[in-house]
């Protein structure tokens, strides 16, 4: 069976996710970050789920410090389950590597079955995990080459690594808009290398190498960029 630590000060939620979780999955509360700290230092969690309100601090600062933890049992993946409902605590989350972001109040069949799929995808076989399939797009994650489906063939786009990263990060999150901090944030290495508006010129190189699926990537404006369903583009639309 597999085991969750629920990281998250209200009584009234321990009890919720053990109605939904607690027959097929070992639920672990804590309530105090430093409480929940010590007790990824015990043992290997297979997912945490975690409030963005915690006391004395918030969950985004205490995933970050399990992101930059060298500690193994610290990699654990790591779901957000919080009644914080802004596209800026959404963006922020998955910027930072969570693997989902579930709202209270929850569905107890919503949150089983996500909570399911997160554990699946985790417990891949990395040779499984390795490739990527969205809307008509091919990622092979160890190669850094994406496809993109013609006709019934595949055709190479080429990309830059950079580029590659761009595409790979806004098709994991559709139809979520991301800032173009929040891009580089993701996906570059050394973030000082590169300055934001450099991802414009990295985004219009996608969307000449997607040709006439160029509308996977939108532009969003007042914000960034979002992945889209394949629509057409116009140079005016392009325009951030």
């Amino acid at each position: 069976m597999y085991t969750i630590l629920l990281i998250d000060s209200s009584t009234d939620t321990r009890a919720n996710v053990l109605a939904a979780l607690g027959e097929e999955f070992t639920i672990m509360h804590v309530t105090e970050p430093a409480h929940a700290l010590q007790k990824l230092k015990e043992r290997r969690y297979d997912l945490v789920l975690m409030e963005c309100d915690l006391p004395g601090t918030d969950g985004f600062r205490l995933f970050a410090h399990l992101k930059n933890s060298s500690t193994p049992n610290l990699s654990t993946p790591v779901v957000f389950l919080t009644a914080r409902n802004t596209s800026m605590d959404k963006a922020t989350a998955f910027t930072m590597g969570a693997e989902d972001y579930v709202l209270k109040p929850f569905d107890p069949i919503e949150l089983r079955a996500r909570v399911a799929a997160r554990i699946r995808k985790t417990k891949q076989p990395q040779f499984e995990r390795d490739t990527v399939y969205v809307e008509k797009l091919t990622f092979h994650l160890s190669r850094h080459k994406a496809f993109v489906t013609e006709r019934g063939a595949r055709r190479d786009l080429k990309l830059t690594p950079i580029e590659f990263r761009i595409l790979h990060y806004l098709a994991q999150h559709p139809g979520m808009a991301f800032n173009r901090e929040q891009i580089l944030a993701a996906v570059s290495s050394d973030p000082t290398d590169v300055y934001d508006r450099s991802v414009d010129s990295h985004v219009s190189n996608i969307r000449k190498k997607l040709g006439p699926h160029a509308g996977y990537i939108e532009s969003v404006r007042g914000v960034g960029y979002a992945f889209s369903s394949n629509q057409p583009i116009t140079e005016e639309k392009a325009a951030a």
